[in-house]
């Protein structure tokens, strides 16, 4: 029902609000181009690389004799542990970067849909995720009622937009038929009931 009622709604919106949907394009872009990601993921293993390192210089100490055991698994220890939290860091940031251009990838689509004034033929969970800050569900009409059926998409933008949930409410899969007998006038004075006077 909601992803139906959001397809009339970005309908709506691509119809008569397009500058809503350029500045969420543009802010989209800002935020995306902004290089903040690959310099964090560039420091991390530069972190990383200095890590390993000084692992390998405590190594060599060790194999030279420098350091005594107690003091080299302690230092060692201590570096495999800072490695490992950077390791996982790097980890996730990568899955971040990832993520983000597929994001870009998905945008350029987007925008040039955009661009050709294409509606959505069907409900695309992207896109929805990208545009609508949240969805509010039930509210109350213009006599002040409360109504269960009326969806609210709120827009990253900002913009808002009301939809009556009602007419996209599916039908009950437990509904009564309009229709009790199955069969037509004709058919149903021809059925027999099997009923007999006789007890044999």
């Amino acid at each position: 029902m909601i992803e139906d009622a959001f397809m009339e709604s970005y309908r709506l919106l691509c119809g008569s609000n397009k500058d809503v949907l350029d500045e969420f394009m543009r802010r989209m872009e800002e935020t995306l181009n902004r290089d903040s990601l690959s310099k964090q993921l560039k420091k991390l293993q530069k972190d990383i690389e200095t890590i390993e390192q000084k692992r390998s210089k405590l190594v060599d100490m060790r194999l030279e004799d420098k350091i005594d055991e107690d003091e080299y698994e302690v230092k060692y220890f201590e570096l495999g542990e800072k490695l490992e939290l950077l390791t996982d860091e790097l980890a996730q940031l990568q899955e971040t970067v990832d993520y983000e251009e597929t994001v870009k990838k998905r945008l350029a689509e987007f925008k040039r849909a955009l661009e050709k004034n294409e509606v959505l033929a069907e409900f695309d969970r992207y896109v929805f995720e990208s545009i609508v800050e949240k969805v509010i569900v039930g509210g109350y009409n213009k006599e002040g009622n409360t109504d269960p059926y009326k969806i609210t998409f709120i827009y990253k933008t900002g913009f808002t937009n009301d939809v009556e949930g009602a007419k996209f409410k599916p039908k009950r899969k437990n509904a009564r038929s309009d229709k009790l007998c199955p069969y037509g006038k004709t058919e149903a004075e021809n059925l027999h009931s099997h009923m007999n006077a006789h007890t044999c």
